[in-house]
């Protein structure tokens, strides 16, 4: 795909962030196409996935970066003339409802690094996003509660230092209620029915990447639905 100087400029910044609601993956330059696997069209099949009517992903989007949830952020190529506003949606709701959450592309990149300079420190963090950010727009009302629910938790000695291990969440066993795992997998990991029933016949599933403080409680989520799963350490 022809890509504008713009968007490249924003995908070779690579502005990952701790908070999993926020960027953490993006496409190579080069690999942009492949990127849009499971957005714009089924890796599988090849089946195109954009369409016209209200809730279906549109041609003209573009997902420049994805959270820890595979929650893209993208852009509407045909709005070039405005610097690219930047869009985000939540995955796994059967409709795509684009959210706007930048102005442009300079925008977001400067809302992500003013967030990264200041993410190890909660108090700072919250101020940031209190005088920055527009708390109407639910992305950052989530990326707020996220820090004030953490800090909840240390002050109450439920988070210490050893919680801040990078590692990913991994299904070894999903249990005898199949089809519940079957759901959990489409929705979260944007599958097919066809491809998460496949998923759900392998041996180690793995289902998140981050750190152990924000993984826990999928870990725990999982264990319920009837899964073993477990946090493993990079």
């Amino acid at each position: 795909m022809e890509l504008h100087q713009e968007i490249k400029h924003f995908i070779e910044k690579q502005i990952e962030l701790a908070c999993l609601f926020l960027p953490q993956h993006y496409p190579a330059v080069e690999t942009l196409e492949k990127f849009q696997e499971g957005y714009k069209y089924n890796g599988v099949t090849g089946e195109i996935l954009t369409g016209t009517k209200p809730g279906e992903f549109k041609e003209n989007w573009c997902v420049i970066c994805s959270n820890d949830y595979n929650d893209p952020f993208y852009v509407d190529l045909s709005e070039q003339d405005q610097n690219f506003p930047v869009y985000f949606s939540w995955h796994g709701s059967g409709n795509w409802e684009p959210v706007q959450v930048a102005g442009n592309l300079n925008d977001f990149a400067a809302k992500l690094l003013s967030i990264k300079k200041v993410e190890q420190n909660a108090d700072k963090l919250q101020k940031l996003l209190e005088t920055d950010f527009d708390m109407t727009i639910e992305l950052w009302k989530e990326v707020y509660e996220s820090v004030e629910e953490e800090e909840d938790s240390s002050e109450n000695g439920d988070t210490d230092l050893s919680e801040w291990i990078k590692g990913k969440v991994v299904i070894r066993d999903i249990g005898e209620n199949k089809m519940k795992i079957v759901h959990f997998l489409k929705t979260q990991l944007s599958l097919t029915p066809q491809e998460a029933l496949a998923a759900v016949k392998q041996k180690d599933i793995e289902v998140y990447t981050g750190y152990l403080v924000h993984l826990k409680d999928s870990v725990n989520y999982l264990n319920e639905l009837g899964a073993t799963a477990e946090f493993v350490a990079d």
